[in-house]
């Protein structure tokens, strides 16, 4: 049975991916004195962490982002710049020929701090999987202790096998793993109220 003091908390953050409802239910959970090593409180930790460090790789992701294109804006002022100041056409087209290539090996670099930030954010998503199965485990373990423990491994890396395909866009990753995380937070509050 649900603790009652946490059905409306825990509907807010089920429906709500926001870390503030979170920040709410861990409050209620606190209260309701479920200890940090219950599934629930595990659950909602990890969730509570993938999202603020989703939210934290994907912000720093648009800056570099922004920066980048930011970058090939100044590339194409400098290049025109140094066209414009040429005194003759050949020149002009030496100074063209040497901007667009140093100018363009400026943008190259800096599409790599776009690429460093899509690589950490994938390297964080898959330490969530790595967390969130072994969390799986122990729940399923909870749960169905007679359970073959080849027929466990298989159905507790079902879920993740989309969270862990590297040809999954980060945003679909994030939320697989925050919608598995949802419902072992469910799971741990409507089991033993959390314990």
């Amino acid at each position: 049975m649900t603790n009652p003091s946490t059905k409306g908390p825990l509907a807010r953050a089920i429906g709500a991916l926001s870390p503030e409802a979170l920040w709410q239910l861990q409050g209620e959970l606190l209260e309701a004195g479920v200890p940090e090593h219950a599934p629930a409180a595990r659950a909602l930790d990890l969730y509570f962490e993938l999202l603020t460090g989703y939210q934290a790789k994907a912000t720093a992701r648009q800056y570099d982002l922004l920066a980048s294109f930011l970058d090939v804006g100044a590339v194409g002022g400098v290049a025109l710049q140094q066209v414009m100041d040429a005194e003759d056409e050949g020149e002009m087209w030496r100074k063209l020929l040497a901007s667009t290539v140093s100018e363009s090996m400026m943008v190259a670099a800096s599409r790599q701090y776009v690429k460093g930030a899509d690589t950490d954010l994938a390297a964080m998503l898959d330490e969530f999987a790595w967390r969130a199965r072994r969390l799986l485990w122990d729940v399923s373990t909870e749960m169905r202790p007679q359970m073959d423990p080849a027929k466990r491994r298989a159905l507790v890396d079902a879920p993740l096998a989309a969270a862990r395909d590297a040809s999954t866009p980060p945003l679909a990753r994030a939320v697989v793993l925050g919608r598995l995380l949802q419902g072992l937070l469910w799971v741990g509050l409507v089991t033993k109220e959390g314990e």
